[in-house]
């Protein structure tokens, strides 16, 4: 169950892989063919259950609205809507514990060439998202501390 009450249809799918290993290799003793075989079948496990985590990750994003949709948006937008929208905690000294960023293919490329030619106004209003969520964290961590204070008083 969810937090929004909705049932939780992230489960578990059936996995499935094949490959063929000849007989004849097996019984040589050579067990290259062997290590081979499990290796291509372990690999097609581990990206079937690769897609599952970031179908349900894309799930649960869109359902708590925290996706950012790329249409008619250029990089720079959906960069500074993606800030926007993902948490982000601080450190004590008030810099920021940056989470990781998972883009697919070609896309980091974009990425780095975007930060890398843009001006610093793109750092700009980087910085004053940031600024914005640590003096929001701080003003929730105020909150916090107090009504502790007043459970143990």
């Amino acid at each position: 169950m969810r937090p929004s009450g909705k049932d939780d249809a992230s489960a578990l799918k059936q996995l499935s892989a094949g490959d063929s290993l000849d007989i004849m290799k097996l019984n040589s003793g050579d067990t290259t063919e062997v290590l081979k075989f499990i290796n291509t079948i372990a690999n097609s496990y581990a990206d079937q259950m690769k897609a599952q985590m970031f179908d349900t990750i894309s799930d649960v994003c869109d359902e708590n609205g925290n996706s950012v949709n790329a249409n008619n948006l250029s990089l720079e937008e959906m960069i500074l809507e993606m800030y926007n929208k993902i948490q982000i905690d601080f450190n004590h000294d008030g810099s920021p514990k940056m989470p990781q960023i998972i883009l697919g293919e070609g896309n980091i490329d974009k990425l780095i060439e975007l930060l890398d030619n843009s001006g610093p106004e793109l750092n700009k209003k980087i910085d004053l998202i940031l600024s914005n969520k640590n003096k929001i964290g701080l003003r929730e961590r105020k909150k916090k501390k107090k009504k502790k204070k007043k459970l143990v008083d």
